[in-house]
């Protein structure tokens, strides 16, 4: 909970429509997973006073030993501002043999504070990322992103309440915002890129006449994360993180249909790397006209 990478259906391709492009449509079924080659375990060993994340990374069947690790925390300025903003605490740290490391942020003082935690470790040419987002567990009001356009680079910011089917009761809510955007440096800290319009910072109203309960934002062209404070109007704030770019937040993708219960399934694995990120793709293919031998 706390990271999106949503959009419209207008915006994506189906698997059919994919199928027909590839001239496979009835002939061949497919399905495509990217999984990032290295992996991320977060288990909080303290909640505060200080704060203790112990992070174990891994990698293909084996735990990435002696690793360097850098990190990045993102804390939510709980202040009287109504339009939250962040703190980035930047640090390095190195796995152990096991593949553990653990990670002591004094700055976390309350058990109810928001914040995110982002990962980077890289070993023999291997590079991959992982992150962990902690807001109050009673806050069910969020900000949500959802792509609008690819190609124009725009952004919805909207109200959780007005996303998903069925709607939610009526009723008003109210959410102030603050959004950024950050890239990666080549020494894994964050460098914020201007969001040069007034929608960076807002409001965002459910359930109360013509009051906009979204809005619209565009991100420069560049991939990087899209980093969003929000307020609610009793007083609770958190955080929601939205990659732009695959490799931003090393986020797993599967696309294509199912190949349980199919006579036979070729696999092709390769490893690849997606905007420095450390990938492993896996391509499986079947015949949707059945198996047929001939002696």
């Amino acid at each position: 909970m706390g990271s999106y990478l949503l959009s419209p259906l207008a915006e994506s391709l189906s698997y059919s429509t994919v199928s027909k492009l590839l001239g496979i449509n009835g002939t061949y079924g497919f399905q495509l997973t990217l999984s990032p080659t290295l992996t991320f375990d977060f288990q909080k060993i303290s909640d505060y006073s200080p704060l203790t994340i112990q992070v174990r990374v891994d990698g293909t069947g084996y735990p990435l030993a002696n690793a360097p690790l850098s990190y990045s925390l993102i804390v939510v300025n709980q202040g009287t501002n109504d339009y939250p903003s962040y703190t980035v605490v930047n640090n390095i740290s190195v796995t152990d043999e096991a593949g553990l490391a653990q990670l002591v942020f004094p700055q976390i003082s309350t058990e109810s504070q928001s914040y995110a935690l982002i990962t980077y470790s890289n070993l023999n040419g291997l590079k991959g990322m992982g992150y962990y987002i902690n807001n109050p567990a009673d806050f069910s009001k969020t900000v949500i992103p959802l792509t609008n356009s690819f190609q124009n680079r725009t952004i919805l910011l909207a109200h959780s309440d007005s996303v998903g089917q069925p709607s939610q009761p009526s009723g008003y809510s109210k959410l102030s915002y603050n959004a950024s955007f950050v890239i990666l440096t080549e020494n894994y800290t964050f460098r914020q890129v201007q969001l040069d319009q007034q929608n960076a910072v807002g409001e965002l109203i459910y359930g109360f006449g013509s009051e906009p309960d979204y809005v619209s934002i565009t991100v420069p062209n560049n991939n990087g994360i899209l980093i969003v404070t929000y307020k609610s109007t009793l007083g609770q704030c958190g955080v929601v993180l939205m990659p732009w770019g695959l490799g931003s937040l090393a986020i797993p993708l599967k696309f294509g249909g199912n190949p349980m219960g199919q006579e036979w399934v070729t696999t092709d694995i390769r490893q690849v790397t997606i905007d420095g990120i450390a990938y492993q793709a896996q391509l499986s293919l079947w015949n949707l006209q059945g198996y047929s031998r001939t002696d």
